[in-house]
């Protein structure tokens, strides 16, 4: 519909039955309750978040999470913390450097982790008041191709991994949360048949995934894990996936001042 193509809905969460939408085209969020047929205006449209990526419902603490992104010029994106009962704006995270916010997820004790395209994780922890430094710059979370996405989707498996997307690489990674808390080691999870611009990443058990792939027409694909053998077997559900792409300008150019802390980056799709 001309609604969709001017939304772009990038990111859909289920949370008690309810479905949030993120809009990468307007920075709405929208809603779904169970048995609507017609979706209601949850956030409405702001300077502080022009194009919405991930969003992440908290239902123990009462907030949705989401990225806040301004593609059209390379500033600084953050994460904005919404109360879900009635859509307020409660707190605002921001980088403090070049970053282009794209999903999050948490792990059991309640900590954030949040993948940066720039090619970094970043981590709130549980209760914190801020974000601080990258919790992770492993070279294999920016894309090979400069000016690329890298780490794009995310999901924790229940114990002490973080499986995340590399969207331009096409690549599957786990990243290893160690006892501490600090990042350990980030293996690739080589998946056949391979994967092609694998964007949102969603948990079905420790082993199960199911990924988008954002070709044209897109993939809804299921992964299957063999950790043991770093290795997973796709499937592909669905491959008729309609697939609605806004123009992505520039985030972070040589010039740009806020890039300070950051490689210069013209990030696109």
């Amino acid at each position: 519909s001309t609604q969709a193509k001017t939304l772009f809905p990038y990111t859909t969460l289920f949370r008690s039955g309810t479905l949030f939408i993120g809009s990468i085209g307007t920075g709405e969020v929208w809603k779904f309750v169970p048995g609507a047929q017609v979706p209601t205006k949850f956030i409405g449209a702001d300077t502080s978040h022009k194009n919405v990526t991930g969003v992440f419902a908290d239902e123990t603490g009462g907030y949705l999470y989401l990225c806040a992104n301004d593609f059209g010029a390379p500033t600084a994106g953050s994460i904005q913390r919404y109360k879900l009962a009635d859509g307020t704006l409660d707190k605002t995270y921001a980088f403090g450097v070049a970053a282009a916010c794209n999903d999050m997820t948490f792990d059991a004790n309640g900590n954030l982790f949040v993948t940066d395209s720039i090619g970094a994780l970043y981590k709130l922890p549980a209760g914190g008041a801020a974000l601080g430094a990258a919790w992770s710059t492993d070279a294999k979370l920016a894309s090979v191709t400069a000016g690329k996405y890298g780490a794009d989707g995310i999901a924790f498996d229940g114990t002490s991994n973080l499986f995340v997307t590399n969207f331009e690489d096409g690549k599957l990674l786990r990243v290893a949360i160690n006892n501490d808390g600090t990042a350990g080691a980030i293996d690739e999870i080589v998946v056949t048949p391979a994967i092609t611009r694998p964007d949102g990443l969603r948990y079905v058990n420790a082993t199960t995934y199911l990924v988008i792939e954002n070709t044209e027409p897109g993939k809804l694909t299921q992964l299957v894990i063999d950790n043991t053998a770093k290795t997973a077997a796709a499937t592909v559900i669905s491959n008729a996936l309609p697939v609605l792409r806004p123009a992505r300008p520039a985030r972070c150019t040589a010039t740009s001042a806020s890039c300070t802390g950051r490689p210069a980056a013209s990030v696109t799709v």
